[in-house]
């Protein structure tokens, strides 16, 4: 998945994240603590983010701590914060 260029003639080429600064190695270590998978079937028919759905509520709950936007904010602004 990772990739210093995009592999040509695939359907889904991967980001070629070595082309903007992420390192193999800082890849391997991020990968190496990221799970997702393990939830029920049930669970999945009832939520179809369960797969990452601590990693979604954990990022929200950290950027409601973070990021304090001023008042004068346009719509294609809050979209990225």
């Amino acid at each position: 998945m990772w990739s210093r260029e995009p592999v040509k003639d695939s359907s889904l080429p991967p980001p070629a994240m070595g082309r903007f600064g992420l390192s193999l190695n800082r890849f391997r270590k991020l990968r190496a603590v990221l799970s997702f998978g393990s939830a029920e079937p049930e669970d999945f028919d009832n939520d179809p983010w369960c797969f990452v759905r601590g990693l979604v509520d954990e990022f929200n709950e950290h950027m409601q701590q973070k990021v304090h936007p001023g008042w004068l904010l346009g719509v294609d602004e809050s979209m990225s914060a």
